[in-house]
């Protein structure tokens, strides 16, 4: 059995940009396992 893994870290959304890029929506929304290593810096960027 695989899983899928997206790992990210220091988005620091929406200070330094706006949105993460589509590219990296999609893979979140495809993984099995999304881990965030912070600095999110925003609570509705979570949204």
């Amino acid at each position: 059995m695989t899983a899928s893994l997206v790992l990210l870290s220091d988005t620091h959304l929406p200070k330094r940009a706006k949105d993460l890029p589509r590219a990296l929506w999609r893979a979140v929304d495809a993984a099995d396992v999304v881990v965030h290593a912070g600095d999110w810096v925003d609570e509705p960027a979570l949204d």
